[in-house]
């Protein structure tokens, strides 16, 4: 109850306000041309990058509403030091509702998702904050758009924030590695790997199978109903890429996966969409 009354009262309406610089009518009374989207060229100027950071801390009040009290860091030798040391490009596992949350407050990243994150409350909005890179899956030309975007905004000595990708595309229960898309690895960077574990004592967190077809509402309600949920991260070494893996980005993602799910102790699979159907069927 105590937590859902902080949701209620103190952590959604104070993260609607923190939204109001990135709505229209923000832009409509600064006297903008137009609003800002996740198309923008340049980075966030310095009076909306100031409401960033409330929105990264009432992140970390989110995770904690639902029950994620305590979230515990592993730094390996060679990762980034703290969440101030940016990386250019974070890849990792997905797997959970808090993916996201976990990294808006850990890293503050701009990141790459589907299109259809728009029209989802709240979300939607946050992605226009952190500046998200949002794709039509539907549309080569988008596609293309994207593979620019990355390369341009992880460019050295960029002044873009970081930028987030879910390797996988989809949402997976974490059995497996799904094939990863070459999205991330055509700007040549280094990336920093990380490994999101979740675990509960009654409650699978996993937001596939079964925990899919819940709906978002009640799979957060469930969150707030169990008595604690934890969150492990792992900051693998970070990752540079060879100079055969600069040429070649699908050679560059799969020796990443295979890196990864070594750290995490799982196989790994070549087709994306039978490999999800598979990874569901091991629940």
């Amino acid at each position: 109850p105590i937590r859902m009354a902080v949701l209620l009262f103190v952590a959604l309406p104070l993260t609607l306000i923190c939204l109001i610089p990135y709505s229209a009518c923000f832009n409509l009374c600064c006297g903008n041309k137009k609003p800002i989207t996740e198309d923008d060229e340049k980075p966030l100027g310095v009076c909306r990058s100031c409401w960033v950071y409330p929105l990264r801390c009432l992140n970390r009040l989110l995770l904690w509403c639902f029950g994620f009290m305590w979230i515990s860091i592993i730094r390996k030798p060679g990762s980034t030091s703290s969440c101030c040391a940016k990386p250019s490009v974070i890849v990792a596992n997905h797997t959970a509702l808090m993916d996201a949350m976990f990294m808006n407050w850990f890293y503050s990243p701009m990141a790459v998702g589907k299109a259809e994150i728009k029209k989802i409350p709240i979300a939607g909005a946050t992605a226009t904050a952190f500046q998200a890179i949002l794709v039509n899956r539907k549309s080569a030309d988008s596609k293309q758009k994207v593979l620019r975007d990355i390369k341009n905004r992880t460019k050295k000595g960029s002044q873009w924030p970081p930028l987030l990708i879910f390797p996988e595309g989809t949402c997976t229960n974490g059995k497996v590695l799904v094939q990863f898309k070459r999205g991330p690895f055509t700007a040549q960077r280094p990336v920093q790997p990380c490994i999101l574990k979740y675990w509960s004592p009654y409650l699978e967190l996993c937001a596939c199978g079964d925990n899919d077809r819940v709906g978002m509402g009640k799979a957060f309600l469930l969150m707030m109903l169990q008595p604690f949920n934890t969150l492990t991260v792992t900051l693998m070494p970070i990752y540079e890429p060879s100079s055969d893996e600069m040429e070649n980005a699908i050679l560059y993602a799969n020796n990443v996966r295979a890196e990864m799910a070594k750290e995490m102790n799982v196989g790994t699979t070549v087709s994306k969409y039978k490999a999800k159907e598979r990874a569901s069927r091991m629940e």
